[in-house]
């Protein structure tokens, strides 16, 4: 499980947590992780769903979320529902890898 005061560590740049038999779901505390611009989750047990709060509210002033967000790493876990619209609101992203067959189209 990742723990939720993963969220504490507010200067972290690149957290790396692949292929570490995770499971539970994506605490929201990863929406304090303003700096983060690379997340890699993939390969563990992750369930859930991706809940939009992780993500910048599209406003443009947002202060919470992923916003420095470049790689978002994902893939071979176990997360199912829609991917959020949210998602979109991540201005710097260059690599999305949600390799996962539970995962459903965006949700409008």
């Amino acid at each position: 499980t990742i723990p939720t005061s993963i969220g504490t560590l507010s200067k972290l740049q690149f957290l790396d947590l692949s292929t570490n038999s995770l499971n539970g779901s994506l605490p929201l505390s990863l929406a304090n992780l303003t700096q983060v611009y690379e997340l890699d989750v993939s390969r563990n047990n992750i369930t859930g769903k991706l809940d939009s709060r992780l993500f910048p509210d599209g406003s443009g002033k947002s202060k919470t979320g992923l916003i420095s967000l470049k790689n978002f790493l994902l893939q071979t876990n176990e997360l199912g529902g829609k991917i959020p619209e949210e998602i979109g609101n991540l201005k710097h992203l260059v690599i999305l890898a949600l390799d996962d067959k539970s995962l459903l189209g965006l949700e409008l």
